[in-house]
């Protein structure tokens, strides 16, 4: 085990202990004290030491001389204490390195105090016998191995001296460091100092960390080594938390000025800065302020003996305890006062100081703060002052006011803190008094270490205290609080007659089911009345276990929504004009359950059905009627409304059903709307000027059945601007076939830039076989075109053919003319395919704008009027015999630039601008609904509603204009992307 030397300089006897880690451990490894069992702490606390060491008029301390060192330790453990040691005559370059174990219980592992402490008591009852009242003190008042001893007589302190020297010895534990406040004490120790040469201490020592001069009998503050480590450390905010934590002040003597530390240290914590950074330059004078006073600390000198003569054998003590708050602190003190000799005094016992919280709280809310820090220090003393009244005081009225009413009637925060201080102090024995005379009120505020020295106030307490009666300072009428600031802090809910709890035991928003709300409700009150009877309820739950639990959230619900009503109701009076249930007439049954008072009450109708439950629209209403639904099997609104007026009255009900049933999951699947767009824009490659079937579409049709009995397809190839269509006969769907049309089709009409297509997977593969394809035309530099740009293949959303209608359109247009042609005729591969060329002709010569009835009107465009310069169908003249000249040919080829220009210009004002009428169409309802993790149902042709897939929305892809038109769907096997037209969205929407 590793081990280290800790020196302590001060000390009068060890100068030196050797101190073991028994918490060191190597990695993924146990350490000594992780197999080491703490054993109970049977050390008594520390504060309640000092409080009964201040009772006693002769006081004296003793310290057992190496204790742990005095109880071996079991030869079978010894080897688990291990350690290293360098020999003194060793050299130090190359060390002589020892191994040794410890035999005896050594400073460092976790369970050393209780095996001290175990020790001494056993030891100790070997002589409760021969010397009772000694063994009592020994067992009392050791604290580890610290004896601190009080009794009332100089000659029982001799008695109890011997006694414990003699019990002690013969353990082999020596009582050394003997001190005492008692002049005949003192001299006994010099006595036997002599003969076994026993050290004493000097007239200064400590007791538990208290400096006490055993002369003066006082407490006092040495702050030298406090004022050397700021002046050897740089003022950081390491600097302030190091200082400030080496006062030691269990007893808060010095609170009013430890606390501005405290507070200086919290607005350190604010700024953010590092630990080793030095203090802004706006708190160091702060700082700077308060270390320059800790020079006049030795000046607070406290007496450690609470009384005067014999003060203390009376027993007429009291315990006043004043508690107050501010903005950055809050803190309580305690004194006791005492008569003798019809003299009434007051001693300091303890104060305790607190820095308010970062969260900033009102005032009285700190204030309820500090009562519950005064409650909590007089439980923990209390019992050291037997007999003694207790009284607390505070200067907020409206705390005053909280501590004496029900917690109940509070908001949570101010609940919990009135319930646990009525709890340690009752509410009787809190008083007023004013702030200027509340002594609590130095440790909100602050005081200097020379005010703090001469002030009298905090030392005893305000002068009123030693008034045999303080009733004129503790009047106050408590009915008489201010309204604003009590009201406040009120429930909005407030049950002064029910005796069940304000607070709802359970979540009602986590329970989407009314079974399940109250089966767990049913549930909590069983374990409640099972943890206070001893009958014990086990097994299913019962009806009327049942009807408790739906009583309960009647109650509450009715409680939250109609509590002046219900008020009104039980004090005869009449309720408001204005209120809801103002034309109900209700009623309030033997449950406590308002009703509505009808006229049926002759009927022979249910008491549910004459006088039905009122109800507000709120969510325990929300669950009623889900369950109604439920039981009428998903039905409509009047099925449901008929259902709950059985027992309960809703108000507004078939508004409010109808707002229920719209996030009815179960009825969304069978009413919930597919979701719809505007229209999107059209992209730019549609509508701006190209080369025919530059920007194409691709899609199949078919099959057809040839004469032989073999299927064939049609490949149809569309330009996106002009219309044109190109059509191509396969003798199947692969990708070779395709392929192969797709390279007839780029020979004849040239190379395209853009295809769209659908996600037909022949077309998936077709993409990856025209990379490879063009790959090749680059690397034989077919076209300075095609190493350029190449193919950038689109495909459209899968499950939307409309958004694939510019091609889809088309299609419709080549099955028709097959129809009409083909009938039920079969023909050849030559002869379909002459059929389709003739197809193609005549839809490229289709028209494409306005045809006009006057005859000096222009022919309306068609495709075939970019393709070759005029219609496809139309013969040409017999009379019109082109001359085949160099320049007839150069005129012949300006003539058709121009005409070609001519057409585009006709082009965009009689056709494109057409295609502005599409977009007039209104803003459909169920537009932008779709969100993140939204719940959908798919869609899915030629399959059941009921039996199409859920899914949850993964992504949002939004159009060109922003406006969301697909998402991509997580679904039980992967993922889809479908149009917003396939889903079916099932949240409630707002």
């Amino acid at each position: 085990m590793p081990h280290r030397a800790v020196l302590r300089k001060n000390h009068s006897s060890t100068k030196l202990r050797v101190v073991y880690d028994a918490s060191s451990k190597d990695k993924n490894q146990k350490s000594l004290n992780d197999c080491l069992l703490q054993g109970p702490n049977l050390v008594p606390e520390l504060l309640k030491v000092l409080l009964k060491f201040r009772l006693h008029r002769i006081v004296f301390t003793a310290d057992i001389q190496k204790a742990f060192l005095q109880i071996s330790v079991s030869c079978e453990d010894r080897d688990a204490m291990r350690f290293l040691w360098i020999h003194d005559d060793s050299n130090l370059s190359n060390p002589k390195v020892q191994i040794y174990r410890m035999c005896r219980v050594m400073f460092g592992a976790k369970s050393s105090p209780f095996l001290l402490s175990a020790c001494i008591k056993h030891h100790l009852r070997k002589f409760e016998s021969e010397y009772p009242k000694t063994v009592e003190l020994l067992n009392n008042y050791m604290y580890i191995d610290d004896f601190i001893c009080g009794t009332n007589t100089e000659m029982e302190a001799v008695e109890v001296y011997h006694n414990a020297n003699t019990i002690m010895k013969k353990a082999s534990m020596t009582l050394t460091k003997w001190n005492s406040n008692s002049p005949v004490l003192r001299k006994e120790y010099e006595t036997d100092k002599h003969k076994d040469s026993t050290p004493l201490c000097d007239s200064s020592s400590k007791v538990l960390g208290l400096e006490w001069d055993t002369r003066k009998d006082v407490f006092s503050f040495s702050a030298q080594d406090i004022i050397d480590f700021i002046q050897e450390n740089e003022q950081t905010k390491r600097c302030v938390l190091k200082a400030v934590s080496r006062i030691f002040d269990p007893l808060g003597f010095l609170a009013p000025y430890v606390i501005q530390a405290k507070v200086l240290f919290q607005d350190l914590w604010l700024t953010g800065i590092d630990w080793d950074k030095p203090i802004p330059l706006e708190l160091q004078s702060k700082w700077i302020k308060w270390h320059e006073q800790l020079m006049e600390l030795p000046k607070i000198q406290i007496p450690r003996w609470y009384f005067c003569t014999d003060a203390e054998t009376s027993h007429e003590w009291e315990l006043h305890c004043f508690n107050d708050s501010s903005q950055s602190a809050y803190g309580s003190v305690v004194y006791l006062k005492f008569s003798h000799l019809n003299e009434t005094k007051t001693a300091f016992v303890i104060s305790k100081s607190r820095v308010a919280p970062l969260k900033k709280l009102s005032l009285p809310r700190l204030e309820i703060m500090a009562a519950l820090l005064g409650a909590r220090l007089i439980a923990s003393i209390r019992e050291h002052f037997a007999n003694a009244k207790v009284y607390m005081w505070t200067d907020s009225k409206i705390v005053l006011h909280w501590i004496k009413n029900n917690p109940l009637r509070w908001k949570t925060f101010v609940q919990n803190r009135v319930a646990e201080i009525q709890e340690k102090t009752p509410p009787e024995v809190w008083n007023h008094c004013p702030g200027c005379e509340n002594p609590s009120d130095k440790i909100t505020r602050g005081l200097s270490v020379k005010n703090l020295v001469n002030d009298q106030v905090w030392w005893h307490g305000p002068p009123w205290l030693i008034q045999q009666d303080t009733s004129c300072v503790s009047s106050y009428d408590y009915n008489d609080s201010d309204p604003l600031s009590i009201a406040s802090e009120e429930r909005i809910i407030t049950l002064a007659t029910s005796a069940e709890s304000v607070e709802p035991v359970l979540d009602i928003q986590k329970f989407s089911n009314l079974h399940k709300l109250l089966r767990v409700t049913a549930y909590v009150f069983r374990f409640v009345k099972n943890s206070r009877s001893e009958e014990k309820t086990v097994g299913h739950l019962s009806t009327d276990e049942l009807s408790s639990a739906m009583d309960y959230w009647i109650k509450l619900s009715q409680f939250q929504c109609f509590s002046n009503e219900i008020n009104c109701i039980k004090c005869n009076k009449c309720i408001d004009q204005s209120s809801k249930l103002y034309g109900l007439n209700p009623k309030i049954d033997e449950k406590g359950l308002l009703r509505v008072n009808s006229r049926l009450v002759k009927s022979s109708l249910d008491v549910d059905e004459v006088n039905p439950i009122i109800l507000p629209n709120d969510y325990f209403s929300r669950l009623i009627v889900l369950n109604s639904h439920e039981r009428v099997l998903h039905s409509g609104v009047n099925e449901t409304l008929i259902q709950t007026r059985a027992k309960f009255w809703i108000l507004k009900a078939r508004r409010f059903i109808k707002s229920v049933l719209y996030g009815c999951r179960f009825c969304k699947k069978f009413n919930a709307y597919p979701g719809t767009e505007i229209s999107a824009p059209l992209p730019p490659d549609r509508v701006e000027k190209s080369q025919p079937f530059e920007v194409s579409g691709i899609d199949f049709a078919g099959p057809l059945i040839l004469r032989d009995g073999s299927k064939v397809y049609i490949a149809l190839f569309t330009c996106a601007v002009t219309r044109g269509i190109h059509l191509e006969l396969i003798t199947s769907l692969s990708a070779e076939c395709f392929i192969q049309a797709f390279r007839r089709f780029i020979s004849r009409r040239g190379v395209c830039k853009i295809i769209y297509s659908d996600n037909a997977k022949t077309f998936k593969r077709a993409d990856k076989e025209l990379k490879y394809l063009y790959k090749l035309c680059k690397d034989e530099n077919v076209s300075r075109f095609i190493v350029n740009n190449g193919i950038t293949w689109k495909f459209i959303v899968e499950g939307a053919p409309w958004w694939g209608g510019f091609w889809e359109r088309l299609v419709r247009s080549v099955k028709t003319c097959l129809k009409r042609i083909l009938g039920k005729s079969s023909l050849t591969y030559e002869e379909l395919y002459t059929v389709l060329v003739e197809i193609e002709a005549v839809i490229n010569s289709r028209p494409i704008t306005y045809l006009y009835s006057n005859v000096n009107e222009p022919d309306p465009l068609s495709p075939s009027h970019f393709l070759t310069g005029s219609k496809l169908t139309v013969l040409p003249s017999p009379n019109n015999v082109p001359k085949s000249s160099k320049c007839d040919l150069i005129k012949r080829w300006k003539h058709r630039l121009l005409l070609l220009d001519h057409f585009w210009k006709r082009f965009y004002k009689e056709y494109l601008l057409e295609l502005r009428s599409a977009m007039f169409s209104k803003i459909p309802k169920n537009s932008g609904q779709f969100k993140i993790n939204d719940v959908v149902l798919i869609k899915e042709d030629n399959v059941k509603r009921c039996n199409w897939k859920l899914g949850r929305i993964k992504t949002l892809f939004p159009g060109r204009d922003g406006k969301i038109r697909s998402c991509e769907i997580h679904v039980a096997n992967g993922t889809l992307r479908r149009p917003i037209e396939r889903l079916y969205n099932l949240e409630v929407q707002d």
